[in-house]
């Protein structure tokens, strides 16, 4: 409910579509928390504050895997979408987050950009050819680091 203008709520300015009785809005559909992720938020609650938070946003599997898979002393977190990855981050504070190219025709990454500004966390795109495509205004505003095989995600926060 938070963040809708509707013409419906007084109070509440009105910006929508072409004529006031349009409104366009686009479900977010998140997927309920795996044992996985409790667990890491019960680390957190215990003492995850001395402990580097890596998040990494890509809608396919094997890349995600691949940049997460010996995080060292840091937890790195995974996002099958936008969706999933404001919540981790609300409630992890990571110091990175890392998001694939393939995100930026998606609405929901300029709030996504805004809560890590709010947070403090470093942003980046990553892409296969290292350059974010020509979509929107909001890749050339983020470095977009190139993805190499066999990368994990502290060589991209290295280059």
């Amino acid at each position: 409910m938070l963040g809708f203008r509707t013409p419906d709520r007084p109070g509440i300015p009105f910006r929508g579509g072409p004529s006031p009785e349009t409104i366009h809005l686009r479900a977010c559909v998140t997927v309920p928390h795996t044992s996985e992720q409790a667990d890491q938020v019960q680390l957190r609650n215990e003492g995850l504050r001395n402990r580097r938070v890596l998040l990494v946003a890509d809608p396919r599997s094997g890349r995600r895997q691949q940049l997460v898979r010996s995080p060292g002393g840091a937890l790195a977190l995974e996002a099958a979408s936008l969706c999933e990855a404001f919540p981790m981050a609300e409630e992890s504070s990571p110091a990175v987050m890392a998001v694939s190219a393939d995100f930026l025709a998606e609405p929901e990454l300029e709030g996504l950009l805004r809560l890590a500004d709010m947070l403090g966390s470093r942003v980046f795109l990553y892409s296969a050819d290292g350059r974010a495509p020509a979509r929107g205004t909001l890749g050339a505003q983020l470095p977009c680091v190139p993805l190499r095989a066999g990368d994990t995600i502290f060589d991209l926060v290295d280059r």
